[in-house]
């Protein structure tokens, strides 16, 4: 994306990364610091002019998905064996977490004008249940608000895909 800044003409690039887990992995934290470093070194290799260019911000999202509430990574700096005395130097990084388990669906439905949007997050917050019947119907209900039909026929094969992948 590229906006404005307030109280600048001067506009800047930046990027949003986002990550979803439906199951605790220990290193989320490094991958999505490894997906942000791909981006400013393919940032880096793009220029032609203006080299020394401050590199363009990231903002890293999880969102969390999966049956276990308490996935929420750490610090990276607490992946990295402690040695006394060098902690200082170990890099400090963790992303924002979105929890969805904690979103009532009430609220996920209402993101209006997004029906696609609603629809996955809807469908990644109660793909793992016992039943998720009832959250699946609510999501080909918002993806039937989908005008133009080759859209919708596309976001109905990709659903069928991801609860065709899902375990269970």
């Amino acid at each position: 994306f590229s906006a404005g800044l307030k109280d600048s003409d001067e506009g800047v690039l930046f990027y949003f990364l986002f990550e979803h887990k439906a199951h605790k992995y220990q290193f989320t934290t490094l991958q999505m610091l490894t997906y942000m470093c791909m981006i400013w070194d393919r940032e880096l290799k793009k220029r032609k002019t203006d080299k020394d260019a401050p590199l363009p911000p990231i903002f890293p999202l999880l969102v969390l998905h999966g049956k276990r509430a308490a996935m929420v990574p750490g610090e990276l700096r607490e992946l990295i064996h402690p040695i006394p005395g060098l902690e200082s130097i170990y890099p400090s990084f963790s992303p924002r977490v979105f929890d969805l388990n904690e979103v009532p669906d009430e609220e996920i439905e209402r993101i209006a004008g997004h029906a696609r949007l609603s629809a996955a997050l809807l469908l990644m917050k109660h793909i793992f249940k016992a039943k998720p019947i009832d959250a699946i119907r609510k999501v080909v209900r918002r993806l039937m608000e989908i005008d133009d039909m080759d859209d919708r026929r596309e976001a109905l094969i990709t659903l069928l895909s991801y609860v065709g992948s899902a375990p269970n």
